[in-house]
């Protein structure tokens, strides 16, 4: 008898979850790292080769930095009620891939996936909560000041 091997990450692999290469996300796109180096990204579970990581360098480090204080003006000039949308994006996001979460947040002490998505749902609706408190600022601000 052929033992299956039944790990989430051995499952992630075969339905193709997750991309054989990441690279950077810098600046809205993704970017290889400047020295053109990748680790690979191992199983905690069984061990195998998920994917490659790019291997970030301080040169990739101080393109990230640029690129967010490049997009911290327009961030700061954007309206509560358009920053709100913004995090009810990510929260929706999130919650409509919490067992692709689950299972790339799973440890190596074989954390159950329940607990790993209680964890991704909590997370997903930080930005919501974020978002609501935006919008009780605003209705404040224009409604009752």
């Amino acid at each position: 008898m052929t033992e299956q091997n039944t790990s989430g990450d051995a499952a992630a692999r075969a339905s193709g979850v997750f991309a054989e290469r990441y690279d950077n996300f810098i600046g809205g796109e993704w970017v290889a790292p400047r020295g053109g180096e990748y680790f690979e990204n191992l199983s905690p579970v069984d061990g195998a080769r998920l994917n490659e990581i790019a291997r970030s360098r301080e040169a990739d480090v101080e393109r990230a930095l640029d690129a967010a204080h490049k997009a911290k003006d327009a961030w700061g000039r954007t309206s509560p009620a358009d920053r709100a949308r913004v995090l009810n994006r990510v929260a929706d996001a999130m919650e409509a891939n919490l067992e692709l979460l689950a299972k790339a947040e799973a440890k190596p002490e074989f954390v159950r996936k329940l607990e790993a998505r209680s964890r991704q749902l909590a997370a997903a609706f930080a930005p919501e909560l974020e978002a609501e408190a935006w919008r009780a600022l605003l209705d404040e601000l224009l409604f009752e000041g």
